[in-house]
């Protein structure tokens, strides 16, 4: 299933093009590494998938019903517990899951049963039916456990940069776009990552100078040089051997 899809996007500040008719598309599944020197436009990539930033050209398609997460550079979650931010997600699954409670009523229905179905699609993709499993994994591998009940607002600029991270893993969301979600993580809490990330239905999308991460992780690597968007698949070690092949041959 498409998620989001860029449409010959552009994107200037100043007199700089960042990003020039661009065209990319985040489906159901895929795992995608982000790459490119910095400054050169990832993260204003991700704020633009995230509709945070309107392009100067081009479009932004979304897929019907879906639900993009994020983490956010500098995190803010007032005066919520630890708790009440990973369970922030909690929410949309627990309206989708009475939807498709009274859509499944109407089975019998042909316009019924597609809408079931594509809602049920959502549903599995953003965790539905592992969430209390996926919380209580959280909480063990990002180093919470225990502290529930603890304010969000108290924890040390590293902890919430994790938290951050906890936040959109299990923001019951159909695509994940992660900057640099390896920061604040020991090797062990990169290991987790790597495994949990493998078990999410969605799709992902990632930026990090992790070249363990991206390796483990990766299955295509999209590479941001002045403007322009190059695919290439596998993980991060073959996009650097069929990168300096290209640049050989030129």
């Amino acid at each position: 299933m498409r998620l989001v899809h860029l449409d010959g996007v552009g994107y200037s500040i100043g007199d700089r093009d960042l990003l020039r008719s661009v065209r990319f598309e985040l489906r159901t599944g895929d795992r995608v590494a982000l790459v490119g020197r910095n400054g050169s436009g990832k993260t204003t990539l991700i704020r633009l998938l995230m509709g945070e930033l309107e392009p100067h050209a081009g479009r932004v398609r979304y897929g019907p019903g879906v639900t993009l997460a994020a983490t956010r550079q500098e995190p803010r979650f007032d005066d919520k517990t630890v708790r009440q931010v990973l369970q922030e997600g909690f929410a949309r699954l627990e309206q989708i899951e009475e939807r498709l409670g009274e859509l499944e009523a109407k089975l019998d229905d042909p316009n019924s049963y597609e809408a079931w179905e594509e809602l049920h699609a959502h549903f599995q993709a953003a965790g539905g039916y592992t969430r209390k499993s996926r919380y209580r994994a959280v909480l063990a591998g990002l180093r919470f456990d225990g502290r529930e009940d603890e304010p969000a607002a108290r924890l040390s600029g590293g902890e919430a940069r994790r938290l951050e991270l906890g936040r959109a893993l299990l923001a019951a969301a159909d695509g994940l776009l992660l900057d640099e979600p390896t920061n604040h993580l020991d090797f062990e809490m990169r290991a987790w990552l790597v495994g949990f990330l493998g078990e999410y239905q969605g799709g992902l999308l990632f930026v990090s100078h992790d070249r363990w991460f991206m390796d483990s992780l990766a299955r295509k690597v999209v590479h941001l040089d002045r403007g322009e968007l190059s695919v290439y698949e596998g993980n991060y070690s073959a996009f650097r051997q069929a990168r300096t092949a290209r640049e050989e041959q030129a």
